[in-house]
């Protein structure tokens, strides 16, 4: 399956439909191709939330820019309570 006939929103990796953003990195699918996986992140949902059952809930960051304003900014984003 090319790009051109697969269908919208499909998985960046399979091609199949779903809800393929809901998928976990921790998969062998994802993993074989992890660039397709995180081109998809930045172009459809690049500030990700993934409740991941082997690393735990987390946020994925996943285009530079953003990346840099997070890690520059320690008082508006941090994991500290309150």
């Amino acid at each position: 399956m090319n790009e051109a006939t697969k269908p919208q929103g499909s998985c960046p990796v399979t091609g199949q439909g779903g809800a393929w953003l809901s998928r976990s990195l921790a998969e062998v699918e994802i993993q074989a191709k992890p660039h397709d996986y995180y081109a998809a992140l930045r172009r459809e949902d690049p500030v990700h939330y993934v409740e991941s059952k082997v690393y735990g809930p987390y946020w994925s960051i996943t285009r530079y820019n953003d990346i840099m304003a997070i890690d520059t900014n320690h008082k508006q984003f941090s994991s500290e309570a309150g």
